[in-house]
């Protein structure tokens, strides 16, 4: 989960699936949103989405989603690209979230071939007729 402090007040940034709906309830298409999100950074948007993201890392806290849109206000410009780069993270936290077998995954190349030859060997077969 990202964080961000502002003020002196730390906030989780949580894109969770409440979180997600928001967005999709604001903006009419998630995947949309993100991607307008990543390229235009326009500072409404970042306030938007900052609210949405804090708020939803308040209510998996299970504290009052109490963060208000105005808390960004007296951020200067150098504050909003921290945001919105520590808005990115909590993002793309989620969207790399898969799972293979449970554990999450990694990036590496899988080798079907020699996982079929190593299942083989514990099943007591080589496969050959």
């Amino acid at each position: 989960m990202a964080k961000i402090t502002i003020k002196g007040v730390e906030y989780d940034l949580r894109m969770g699936l409440w979180a997600s709906e928001q967005i999709e309830k604001k903006y009419g298409d998630l995947q949309g949103a993100l991607r307008k999100f990543k390229k235009e950074r326009k500072i409404t948007m970042v306030k938007e989405m900052f609210q949405i993201l804090a708020n939803a890392g308040q209510k998996y806290a299970k504290q009052p989603m109490d963060v208000p849109e105005d808390v960004l206000d007296d951020c200067t410009l150098g504050d909003l690209d921290r945001i919105a780069k520590a808005l990115r993270e909590a993002m793309d936290e989620t969207m790399h979230a898969e799972t293979v077998n449970g554990n999450e995954a990694d990036d590496e190349v899988a080798d079907a071939y020699a996982a079929e030859l190593e299942q083989q060997e514990k099943n007591g077969s080589t496969g050959e007729g």
